[in-house]
């Protein structure tokens, strides 16, 4: 790690002498010439391969921001992943019948090698995930103005309902679905649904159900199936000390590294669709600042921890209102600072998350100044009235757990 510069007393850049904003709370930059954006930037350990990367982002988002029809956004890469998720199918079916046969007509020694390979064909099928109403999911009956929000996006968007909305201490919002029906599941991060605005809300709620839209290989059954199946494959057959293993550990890696590949590309498309259908119901503006806030969820993590210490469980509210001033408290200059910072790292490996700023500049071109989906303020109330009990719990429940 680069030892960090001097910060100046006189409040100049001493680069380019520019008068710079100075929080003891944050970094100490320069907006104007970049001086010290990025104190803690390591060198890419592979400066070709990371340009390399960065070309490959940047064509993704000019094919993205040129895509009009963001229901129509399937990848190039679509049916190379659905393929490999056909060969993982293929390749535990033909294990399934060869095992089987195996046991069926073979002399006892055999029969225990078609034994071991049902053993590792049961433990590699998924397992359906059930997700059941708790009292973190209030019911449509519980929450009738919350279901008619998200009712009205996923109608705008043209996707089905979502079964359950489940409210949870961490800071990520997700999309998914469970269990053989496929039933969609709205999980909203409290922390973050407390310290937005209606609108940004309505773009929470759009992002995550623009990933119910067909084109997101992560919610595709064919594949994420295939997927699961061969990760616990390729767990189950790790080889050890028992050599026999090696040759189906590494068939496993192998269709693991085939169906990673193609999930990188199509994943980043289905968050810029996700992030184009925020935008189309709730505004590029609400949109904007949604992309911003998510950027500060290791300081609302950290707010949230130091409140461990003497917080009062019976006053839930006092925690929502110290994290709604803290996140309103931060300078346009650290938010601009954490997009210079995107674009100036290197990229993740594996990325499946285009960079921030690339988020940030596609959802300002599409220009949309007012959303087809209105949050009034009456509805606000109403749902914040619907979530009291639950607000009041994941007050406490928040700082006991590990953000």
């Amino acid at each position: 790690m680069s030892p960090q510069p001097t910060v100046p007393m006189d409040g100049r850049c001493p680069s380019c002498s520019a008068s710079i904003p100075v929080d003891p709370r944050f970094v100490v930059w320069c907006p104007e010439c970049d001086w010290n954006v990025d104190p803690e930037a390591e060198p890419p350990v592979a400066p070709t391969s990371w340009r390399t990367k960065r070309a490959a982002m940047e064509r993704l988002y000019a094919e993205a921001l040129n895509e009009t029809n963001p229901y129509r956004r399937r990848d190039g890469l679509w049916p190379v992943a659905m393929a490999v998720a056909g060969m993982a199918h293929l390749t535990l079916a033909a294990m399934t019948v060869g095992s089987g046969w195996l046991l069926a007509i073979g002399p006892l020694p055999v029969k225990v090698v078609g034994m071991v390979g049902l053993v590792a064909v049961f433990f590699s099928l998924p397992r359906p995930r059930r997700v059941r109403p708790d009292e973190w999911s209030p019911s449509r009956a519980e929450a009738p103005h919350l279901y008619g929000l998200a009712d009205r996006i996923a109608a705008e968007l043209g996707v089905a309902p979502v079964g359950i909305i489940r409210f949870v201490p961490n800071l990520n919002a997700s999309f998914d679905r469970v269990g053989f029906r496929r039933r969609g599941v709205l999980n909203v991060s409290l922390p973050l649904w407390e310290v937005l605005a209606p609108q940004e809300r309505v773009a929470l709620f759009g992002h995550e159900l623009g990933h119910a839209v067909r084109g997101d290989i992560r919610r595709s059954l064919w594949f994420v199936s295939a997927y699961e199946a061969v990760y616990r494959w390729y767990g189950f057959t790790d080889p050890g000390n028992r050599a026999l293993l090696t040759i189906p550990h590494r068939l496993a890696a192998l269709l693991l590294l085939l169906l990673y590949r193609p999930m990188e590309r199509v994943s980043q498309r289905a968050e810029y669709r996700a992030d184009d259908l925020s935008v189309k119901v709730a505004s590029s503006a609400a949109a904007l600042s949604l992309i911003g806030i998510s950027t500060l969820g290791a300081d609302m993590a950290a707010l949230l921890q130091r409140r461990t210490a003497g917080f009062d469980p019976e006053d839930g509210a006092a925690l929502w209102r110290e994290l709604r001033e803290h996140v309103a408290s931060v300078p346009e200059s650290e938010r601009l600072r954490r997009l210079r910072v995107s674009a100036l790292r290197a990229p993740s490996e594996p990325s499946f998350y285009p960079p921030v700023h690339l988020r940030v500049r596609l959802a300002g071109e599409r220009g949309v100044e007012r959303g087809s989906v209105d949050f009034p303020e009456r509805e606000v109330a109403a749902v914040e009235a619907e979530l009291a009990e639950v607000r009041n719990r994941m007050a406490h429940a928040v700082l006991t757990i590990d953000l």
